[in-house]
Formats: C-alpha cells, sequence, structure tokens
C-alpha cells in the first residue's frame, strides 16, 4: 500500500513539472517578440540638390538628420504572421532628450523658403538624396538577416549631452528589441551632395546567420 501511494505521487510529482515544462514553452512560442539590430550611419546637416539646398529648421541652426539602416529583422510567435515597419513608430533618445520621428519640422530650402518637411519637393528630396526606404512596408514572417533599410530621424538642435558617437534608436511598441551593432561613430556631413559625395554606404556589419541559428528565431 505504502509503495502504491508513493508511486502515486511520484508520478503525480512528474506530471506536475512535465505539465509547467510544456506551458513554459508553449507561453514562450506564443508571445510576440521582434528583434531588429541598427547602426547609426551618418549625421547631414543640409542637403545640396539640383534645385537648391535644404537642412531642418532648428532651435539653434544646427539641427541635422540623424541616419539609419535597420540592419537585421527576426520575428518570434506562433501567433505573429509578419511585422508592419512604420517609420513613424520610431525615435531616438539622446542623453533624457527624446526625439520622434512622427513629430513633423520645417526645413529651411534655398528654392522655396520655410517649408514643412512632408511637403513636396521637400520630401521627395530628402527621401531620394538620402537613400530613405518607404515609411510603411509589411514584412511576412520570415528571417531577414542583411535587410539594410533606411529611415532618418529630424534632431532640431544639438543636443547638450551628444559628442558625436551612435545614437540610440527606440521603438513605441515593448514587443520590438532595437539592438545597436554601430562599429564607428556616425559620419559627419555639413553639406552632402549624393551625385559629388557618393551615395551614404551602409554601415551594417557583415553578418551570415546559420541557417539553425535564423531558424531559432522563429517557433
Amino acid at each position: 500500500m505504502k509503495r502504491t501511494a508513493a508511486l502515486l505521487i511520484a508520478m503525480a510529482t512528474l506530471a506536475t513539472v512535465l505539465a509547467g515544462c510544456v506551458g513554459h514553452h508553449l507561453s514562450r512560442d506564443t508571445q510576440k517578440t521582434v528583434r531588429m539590430t541598427y547602426v547609426h550611419v551618418a549625421n547631414v546637416y543640409q542637403l545640396a540638390t539640383a534645385d537648391g539646398a535644404l537642412s531642418p529648421r532648428g532651435k539653434d541652426d544646427r539641427g541635422f538628420w540623424a541616419v539609419f539602416d535597420i540592419c537585421s529583422l527576426y520575428m518570434r510567435g506562433m501567433s505573429l504572421k509578419g511585422f508592419t515597419f512604420d517609420v513613424q513608430d520610431f525615435h531616438v533618445i539622446v542623453g533624457d532628450q527624446r526625439y520622434d520621428a512622427s513629430r513633423s519640422y520645417r526645413v529651411l530650402t534655398t528654392f522655396a523658403g520655410e517649408v514643412d518637411a512632408q511637403d513636396d519637393p521637400a520630401r521627395r528630396l530628402i527621401a531620394d538624396r538620402l537613400g530613405l526606404a518607404p515609411e510603411q512596408q509589411y514584412f511576412p514572417k520570415e528571417p531577414y538577416p542583411a535587410l539594410a533599410y533606411r529611415l532618418v530621424v529630424a534632431i532640431p538642435e544639438w543636443p547638450e549631452a551628444y559628442l558625436g558617437e551612435p545614437m540610440t534608436l527606440g521603438h513605441s511598441d515593448p514587443e520590438v528589441t532595437l539592438i545597436n551593432v554601430s562599429e564607428r561613430p556616425p559620419r559627419e556631413w555639413q553639406q552632402y551632395d549624393r551625385f559629388s559625395s557618393g551615395p551614404l554606404v551602409s554601415t551594417c556589419p557583415r553578418q551570415t546567420l546559420p541557417a539553425q541559428k535564423s531558424a531559432s528565431v522563429q517557433p
């Protein structure tokens, strides 16, 4: 009788442990997570174009565009079918200051005076000259180890705590993790002309992930 009772207790304990392991595994697999790596490519203070020059209108005439590349994108979670990339969800943190990509700002031009950054031709010229990716893009659930997807955040003035190091990029969704993989400080361009200066080359590190590592980010 004692042996039977002990056996039943052992079996019940084992069942509880196994249930806990399975439950933990399922909760981990059903949790939706998105992970991105990025680099801070450059700070551009003025764009030179055939139409004239453009610069972000700042409080101290030291406004600039912080140029970032999303290097890789990974998604995990059984219920996650894909991820919608939206530039408006990003922000930059420098010290205790935060600059949202969604914040409207003005651009000072030599051909049309001061205009809204979302108005053409300013918007078109900024996107074309800096090589920006579409502001919105849906990515089906699969690994993207070599993305190089470009966005900018306008910084209206020189942040007090900024010393030229790669800035911290953030996202409004707490399920999105951003990892800074910058290997060097961003390049400083007082005036950038794509045709005479050449394209802003991505500084994403070369990376080829093994198949099993790529697969591990998906259930």
